[in-house]
């Protein structure tokens, strides 16, 4: 994502079940679910609230969960290790450049650069130096309707972590 950019914004939802990435702030992260195997939600384990969901607002159908390799990592670290708390948690809204292919299914967009703009998810755990993000996108780049990114958003669904 060379061309993107991402600019921290006031929490705002379209999504019901969401819930302001601010009140993570302070939970202590000890696992995280698979990323890379379509693992949804992805589930954060914390140790004061159990399970964190965060999921993706979305209409295309391979859209999957992505995080940062540094968030990643962070994540692996406390998995492995001890639990690591939530320093900084924010809403944010990432801006990017797209160049849809002549072949894409919407006629209007075809070979057309268009601006797309989701929403993302900042964490900083405590042995962090710089926020990483989740965000949703479409790994197979289908193009459909819905472009290739979408909005990420932390769940308030609170169920058993498995």
């Amino acid at each position: 994502m060379s061309n993107s950019l991402t600019t921290v914004i006031p929490f705002t939802s379209n999504h019901k079940d969401a819930r302001d990435p601010s009140t993570l702030i302070g939970l202590h992260v000890k696992a995280g679910s698979n990323v890379g195997e379509f693992e949804y939600p992805y589930v954060i384990q914390t140790v004061e609230e159990g399970v964190v969901h965060i999921e993706l607002h979305l209409s295309g159908r391979y859209h999957t969960l992505h995080l940062d390799h540094h968030l990643y990592m962070a994540i692996e670290a406390a998995t492995n290790h001890k639990p690591v708390k939530i320093v900084e948690a924010v809403f944010g809204r990432r801006s990017i450049d797209v160049r849809w292919p002549k072949w894409c299914w919407v006629k209007d967009l075809r070979g057309k650069i268009v601006k797309e703009e989701f929403d993302v998810i900042g964490l900083r755990l405590e042995n962090m130096t710089a926020m990483g993000w989740i965000w949703g996108e479409d790994d197979i780049q289908e193009f459909h309707n819905s472009g290739l990114y979408a909005d990420a958003y932390v769940s308030l669904d609170k169920e058993p972590w498995t």
